[in-house]
């Protein structure tokens, strides 16, 4: 009988993970973890990583990819027709049919979300010398992005964010991403506890 590699067993689980996922309509968040997993394998997402957020209230990111030397930081925005915001402050738009929705900056709550991560994470001890944290808004690929030229590097659809973690991929290193996840699981754990 052949004997089962624990890189093997991770996959299966990480997949199972993904498929709950699914299931519970995430279907952006699906498609672009399943597809780092599938071809990028010296990437890692981890999907809806709750942590304590400013003013010490919860806050959930969609999706951080530990990646090279980078830790992605990404707000996913499932609008499949339109997505129109800039830096003013205003509410974006978001289209899916011919339904709009106004919703808060996804740049702004991206970047609260990494001063959260990096606070965090500091807490743990963890240090992030030649670590960046970049912040990505990610749509489909059918999303019409109406965004001026300055958040082009930052709200991106799904193939070029995907072609990102390639390129970052490639900038091998020491990276503390067991580190990483060790502590975000007990964030988790820790955030479960106090629910109850």
């Amino acid at each position: 009988m052949q004997k089962t590699s624990s890189n093997t067993l991770a996959n299966q689980k990480r997949f199972k993970i993904l498929e709950r996922t699914l299931k519970k309509g995430f279907k952006l968040e699906f498609q672009v973890a399943f597809r780092i997993l599938a071809d990028i394998p010296q990437a890692q997402s981890l999907m809806g990583v709750t942590i304590d957020g400013l003013r010490n209230r919860p806050t959930t990111i969609d999706m951080i990819v530990l990646v090279g030397r980078t830790i992605m930081v990404v707000e996913l925005k499932n609008y499949t027709n339109l997505l129109k915001g800039d830096l003013t402050g205003k509410p974006w738009e978001g289209r899916t049919g011919s339904r709009r929705t106004k919703i808060s900056s996804p740049i702004n709550q991206n970047m609260q979300h990494s001063t959260s991560l990096s606070v965090a994470l500091k807490k743990q001890k963890i240090k992030l010398r030649g670590i960046r944290i970049v912040d990505y808004v990610v749509v489909p690929d059918t999303c019409v992005l109406d965004i001026p030229v300055e958040l082009q590097q930052t709200v991106l659809k799904e193939s070029d964010f995907l072609a990102r973690v390639q390129v970052e991929s490639l900038n091998t290193g020491t990276f503390i991403m067991d580190e990483i996840e060790e502590a975000m699981k007990s964030w988790a754990v820790q955030y479960v506890k106090e629910k109850d």
